[in-house]
């Protein structure tokens, strides 16, 4: 039996007791840990270790350092808690970070090296000046020593540095911050493991009485981070602490498997999910030469909500910081293509030129049940129209994950919705990302679980992470080569379209320009009186109303389809419709999500006509779903391609 140390208060290892195959055991994943005391672990009560998972300890290497106190001695032990602060020792958030390795395959060894209230420019030191950054370094080098003398072959897999509070209590070591922490990192990759692209993960308390005083740190991290596509921050808002500085035992965990989810996002390539094609020049010319930029990010809920949107935004502020951005929100939750091709005009370019969007609609046209060539004809509608009004716009389109994606993908199948927004993307050589891809195959590969990590289609913060991540490789490969001064802006042909009759010229009309009979009621400021739910801009705001069966309008219009955007709500009823005289038909208004909510919803009444003038003639019915209570109608807007 072939024992690494024997120390009093150490556990032993044997070699011959690891659970990984013999095979296995040469082969060794090594991890460098390091910062002050939320990299340690200085509530940590080993009183509270976390007993999920914790048969993977002996599989799991430690080498750990408790500056200037407790230490391994410089042996290698399994994963355990650590000598001091408590009875039963302390530990970090390496515990649940090494276990989450070990669950992706990986075999974990971690080079724990940390100190509290320690600050980079006070006590690590710039390399070279014997402060504790160079006896990390020497006493690293030591320890792959001892395991390559034991027949290991070791592989250098990161670096995680989770300091900077102490940094943040002064003015001179906050400003220096990020040139202190770019010299470290630098030094570690080049003339101390040779490891160039060695994948970093960086993170400090956010709400750390010193760091809101002098967030400088954070932003130094996170610049870092923008700039480099192998460096991650992770937050540390909503763990729980057990005071103002220190995680409790829950925090540590919970902070060990954010980090895992960071390292996670850029350890995998990214790019195996993109297609650049003609790529996105235009746009990063706009952001170096003329430093003023417009960015708009179209969707519905995903991008409404905050995560993915807001990383992207400050990536950018960071990367091109002398440009002056002007982002667009334009996320409007169960809203996809069709109803983003008539709110165009209004949301994203009735300001003026854009430069970049950001689109995505594959989850909402899947489950709001669009059908393959309205999806095809909405998308490429929004594309022409882009390219139409502002033809050096670039555009990226992006396709977000659900369950029935991952289900579909898991079983061979391209999810329609995205074969259908991929033939518009491949047909205008526009960039895509597929991040409902790229997430299912990194969950099969032991990475992370929808379940506990990505939470919902709505993703968690990780989720979020996940995303933004990927969007930053395709971007930064996209920008990748330095703008010549020569480069000019180039101006995209348009080539003849997939669908003569696709929306490239959507519009919405205020509902007063319809000849509404008496029974209908423009209501100025509209909202429920039945405690339904409601969507920004679908409440306080002007409704054409009608109430009871019989109420009829007419509207005349220029342009090849026609349209409605209703609040769908609880009490709607069945409406009959005609154009140009045509025959009438019948149109449910009521959804499933219509017993609890008034929801946004645009229906489109015709497409494909012919272009000129018609004329749309709709009335209420008494007629209702059998789930509604009432057979109202609450019109939005109408809208039409012109």
């Amino acid at each position: 039996m072939k024992y690494i140390a024997n120390f009093p208060g150490i556990l032993i290892l044997s070699l011959s007791l690891l659970s990984m195959p013999v095979a296995a055991q040469k082969e060794l994943d090594l991890f460098i840990w390091a910062g002050q005391s939320n990299a340690q672990g200085w509530m940590g009560d080993a009183a509270n270790y976390p007993q999920e998972g914790k048969e993977l300890d002996d599989a799991i290497l430690l080498n750990w350092t408790f500056v200037d106190n407790e230490s391994s001695k410089g042996a290698w032990v399994s994963m355990q808690p650590q000598d001091g602060r408590f009875p039963k020792g302390h530990f970090g958030p390496e515990v649940s970070f090494a276990r989450e390795l070990k669950k992706a395959g990986y075999n974990p060894a971690i080079f724990k090296y940390t100190k509290g209230a320690t600050g980079l420019a006070r006590d690590w030191k710039a390399p070279g000046e014997g402060g504790i950054y160079d006896r990390m370094t020497e006493d690293l080098k030591s320890a792959i020593k001892r395991l390559e003398q034991d027949g290991y072959q070791v592989t250098l897999r990161g670096f995680i540095w989770i300091q900077g509070e102490t940094d943040a209590a002064e003015e001179d070591s906050a400003r220096e911050y990020q040139t202190n922490l770019n010299k470290m990192i630098q030094d570690l990759r080049q003339n101390q493991v040779n490891e160039p692209n060695l994948k970093i993960i960086l993170g400090v308390d956010e709400q750390h009485p010193f760091v809101r005083e002098r967030p400088e740190v954070v932003a130094a991290q996170k610049k870092l981070a923008a700039e480099d596509s192998t460096i991650a921050f992770t937050s540390m808002k909503g763990l729980p602490k057990a005071d103002a500085t220190h995680l409790t035992p829950e925090g540590l965990v919970a902070h060990g498997k954010r980090i895992f989810g960071a390292y996670a996002s850029v350890s995998v390539s990214a790019e195996n999910y993109h297609q650049q094609r003609k790529g996105i020049r235009n746009s990063l010319i706009r952001f170096q030469r003329e430093k003023k930029a417009r960015v708009a990010f179209l969707g519905g809920s995903i991008t409404y909500n905050g995560g993915w949107r807001d990383s992207i935004s400050s990536y950018l502020q960071q990367r091109f910081p002398h440009t002056e951005f002007e982002f667009i929100a334009a996320g409007i939750p169960s809203m996809g293509s069709t109803p983003a091709a008539f709110r165009l005009e209004r949301d994203v370019t009735g300001g003026g030129a854009v430069d970049l969007l950001f689109v995505e609609a594959a989850v909402n046209d899947a489950a709001n049940g669009r059908s393959s060539g309205e999806q095809i004809r909405a998308m490429e509608g929004i594309v022409r129209h882009m390219r139409q009004h502002h033809p050096a716009s670039d555009i990226i389109l992006m396709h977000f994950a659900d369950p029935g994606k991952v289900d579909q993908y898991r079983s061979g199948q391209l999810p329609d919705v995205i074969k259908n927004h991929e033939k518009v993307a491949a047909h205008y050589e526009l960039g895509t990302i597929n991040l409902a891809k790229e997430v299912t195959e990194r969950i099969d590969a032991g990475e992370f679980s929808w379940e506990a990590d990505f939470k919902d289609l709505h993703p968690s913060p990780f989720g979020q992470g996940v995303y933004f991540q990927s969007m930053k490789v395709f971007l930064g490969n996209a920008w990748s080569s330095a703008v010549d001064e020569n480069e000019k802006i180039q101006l995209y042909d348009l080539p003849e379209p997939i669908d003569p009759a696709n929306y490239d010229n959507g519009v919405l009309i205020d509902p007063k320009m319809a000849k509404a009979g008496p029974d209908w009621q423009l209501v100025t400021n509209w909202k429920p009186e039945d405690g339904a739910a409601t969507r920004p801009n679908y409440v306080n705001v002007p409704m054409l109303v009608a109430s009871k069966a019989g109420a009829a309008l007419v509207f005349d219009f220029s342009g090849n389809a026609v349209g409605i955007a209703v609040a769908a709500g609880p009490d709607v009823g069945i409406i009959e419709y005609r154009i140009d005289n045509k025959g009438w038909q019948k149109l449910d208004l009521f959804t499933r999500w219509s017993t609890q909510l008034h929801l946004p919803w645009y229906y489109t009444l015709a497409a494909g006509l012919s272009k000129g003038e018609h004329v749309l003639e709709l009335r209420t019915t008494a007629e209702k779903n059998i789930q509604s209570s009432g057979t109202a109608c609450r019109i939005r807007y109408l809208y039409i391609n012109r």
